[in-house]
């Protein structure tokens, strides 16, 4: 996870894992056989951070899609249009994220 924000991230799970890989490929020419574990533990842990980083990217659209659905029925049900359309807009931004 990113130092900052203590978040997962996508880009710092795959520099991880890629990081990993290169150290388990230098473990496994080297014969050095606890270089190669390092590695693989390396990959494990950055792709947990890119799982990680995809759940949270669904969950968060999936919650802009239900706030974005009730803003632009409470838009629709009040006529007032720049409710519907900020709500519309939501919604399609988590369809996109989801």
């Amino acid at each position: 996870m990113t130092d900052q924000s203590n978040q997962p991230s996508r880009v710092h799970g795959n520099s991880t894992y890629y990081q990993g890989a290169a150290k388990e490929l230098t473990g496994r020419v080297t014969g050095n056989e606890q270089m190669k574990l390092e590695g693989e533990a390396e990959k494990l842990k950055g792709q947990g951070e890119i799982d990680a980083a995809k759940l949270q990217q669904r969950a968060e659209g999936a919650k802009d899609k239900v706030t974005g659905t009730v803003e632009e029925t409470a838009g629709n049900v009040i006529g007032n249009e720049r409710m519907q359309a900020e709500g519309a807009a939501t919604r399609i931004k988590g369809d996109y994220k989801a």
